[in-house]
């Protein structure tokens, strides 16, 4: 029976992976591979919860390109490792770049040397323009542009859809460009 993407067991939308052609049947991966796969995510530093997370993910995206393998390039437990080291450094470089952007919204970060007078007249510019929005296009122009998230991230990050990130977005900008062009008339 395959599997459906929604996981109800109706139409098969992913197929059933069977034991032909060397390649191990669903069971038969998740029996041989979650072991090892759980040391390796957690070798690499992820705590229990996020090494669990990481497996599952492996295993699906496993399942998914399945057809991909290649028995004469390698082992199928070097293939789904390979694939856990993939995830693994996505999954690292997005909670790197929203912790760098809590910080940012969270005002935790503190200036480590003394700013020139050039840093502080932009800084306070910047602060000044920054007034002109919304708290909410505020929170997504600083994840977007500072903290360099895409709007899909950005949209994880705060709760939200990622077209209402991209409309705060479009409206924080049009705001800045008009504070910005008044700043300069003056």
């Amino acid at each position: 029976m395959g599997l459906s993407a929604s996981g109800t067991g109706r139409a098969a939308a992913v197929p059933a992976v069977r034991s032909t052609a060397g390649l191990p049947g669903c069971g038969q991966l998740w029996r041989e591979q979650t072991p090892g796969l759980l040391r390796a995510a957690i070798a690499l530093g992820c705590g229990p919860e996020d090494a669990a997370d990481l497996v599952q993910d492996t295993l699906l995206a496993a399942f998914r390109s399945i057809n991909r393998f290649d028995p004469a390039r390698g082992s199928f437990g070097t293939w789904t490792h390979a694939i856990l080291v993939r995830r693994w450094s996505n999954w690292w470089r997005a909670k790197q770049r929203l912790r760098r952007a809590l910080q940012l919204l969270s005002h935790e970060t503190a200036v480590r040397q003394a700013p020139s007078s050039d840093a502080v007249e932009a800084r306070l510019t910047l602060e000044r323009l920054a007034a002109c929005l919304s708290r909410a296009q505020r929170r997504v122009w600083v994840l977007v542009e500072i903290a360099g998230l895409t709007s899909r991230e950005a949209a994880g990050a705060l709760c939200l859809r990622e077209a209402t990130i991209r409309s705060h977005l479009r409206y924080a900008r049009a705001a800045l460009r008009r504070a910005l062009h008044e700043t300069r008339l003056r």
